[in-house]
């Protein structure tokens, strides 16, 4: 099965070859810069698994959305079931097929907990991602997910129909529509969770397997801090573009800014022990500023690469006090009717 994976090559959070290699899937690697494809080549990637995108120079924080729309566009073929996972992935944990019913009892008995946290194997995730297709193929969408909680008690019902595909680890058919459709783009798979519920009716989420990968780890596009005026602003013009299908919830905020702090202090810490770290965009060694936001610690761009890396990015030009936004009508019924109120159907 083909995979696809957006990458900038930084070797301290590239872990997702050894899983590649488990499951026997056919790879492209996409990065932006040669610098990138020869950090992929020295870590074991063939040069004909490599593409280089064709993104402006210094992306910014819109670098993976840009690089996903682009591989949609000119990469992975059409109407062909792919997967999208991300490039520090360390393994797939699941429920073994002969324990995965759509509903589950945890008061039968068994290590519930200890199931969940299981590795799967080929055979195992192989037969997961069979019924995903199958369940998506049977209500005619185009895009699945896994599980973001790490909390079993919260997935008990293996399926979900509305809500967000994590490009952390989905399948995807590709049928050629965009996932950069306005120019601050950042959160590109929520943006097509919601395109495709508001054009297919529903996306599949199988909630009895899980990607298991560090969260706003250095090397991606930054901290939750750093992502939030994004989030606000892909959040205020997704509730414009599809009136009526999404609602905020702005609970949700003063956790997740607690949370995300207490990350970066912990990350200030440990930047003290450190005296040196490596440029992403130059390669040179340099000594990181210690710096509670996080941006600095979490790109690692020497002083010269910084200013150049960030033109492009600035924060979004729409401004919301919410960042949060779900689907504010979740059942067949409700969304075929808002699908024909707004000329989806």
């Amino acid at each position: 099965m083909k995979c696809f994976i957006v990458t900038k090559a930084v070797r301290d959070r590239f872990r997702v070859l050894d899983v590649i290699n488990k499951y026997g899937w056919d790879p492209t690697f996409c990065c932006d810069t040669r610098l990138a494809k020869v950090r992929l080549e020295r870590m074991g990637v063939q040069p004909s698994q490599i593409v280089l995108s064709d993104l402006p120079e210094n992306p910014g924080i819109q670098g993976v959305s840009r690089a996903r729309d682009f591989i949609c566009r000119q990469v992975m073929p059409r109407n062909e079931w792919c997967i999208w996972i991300d490039d520090n992935v360390e393994k797939i944990t699941g429920i073994p097929a002969v324990a995965s019913r759509d509903k589950l009892n945890f008061n039968d008995g068994r290590n519930w907990r200890e199931l969940f946290t299981r590795e799967l194997t080929p055979g195992q995730l192989k037969y997961q991602i069979r019924k995903t297709i199958e369940r998506a193929e049977k209500f005619g969408t185009i895009f699945c997910g896994f599980a973001n909680e790490n909390n079993y008690f919260f997935r008990k019902n293996k399926w979900q129909d509305f809500g967000y595909c994590r490009t952390q680890f989905a399948l995807y058919k590709n049928d050629g529509s965009t996932w950069f459709p306005f120019d601050t783009m950042m959160w590109e798979d929520g943006f097509k969770s919601i395109d495709v519920v508001a054009r297919y009716g529903q996306i599949v989420i199988n909630r009895h397997v899980k990607a298991e990968k560090p969260a706003f780890e250095k090397g991606g596009i930054g901290s939750f801090e750093r992502r939030l005026p994004w989030l606000q602003d892909n959040c205020s013009k997704l509730v414009r573009i599809y009136p009526g299908l999404l609602k905020y919830r702005e609970d949700h905020l003063n956790v997740h800014l607690k949370d995300d702090l207490e990350r970066v202090k912990r990350r200030e810490a440990a930047a003290k022990k450190v005296k040196e770290d490596r440029c992403t965009e130059c390669g040179k060694m340099f000594l990181p500023p210690i710096l509670l936001t996080g941006n600095t610690s979490q790109t690692s761009f020497c002083e010269k690469c910084r200013p150049v890396r960030d033109q492009g990015a600035q924060y979004g030009d729409d401004k919301a006090e919410g960042f949060h936004i779900v689907f504010a009508k979740c059942s067949p019924k409700t969304i075929e009717e808002w699908r024909k109120a707004n000329g989806y159907l």
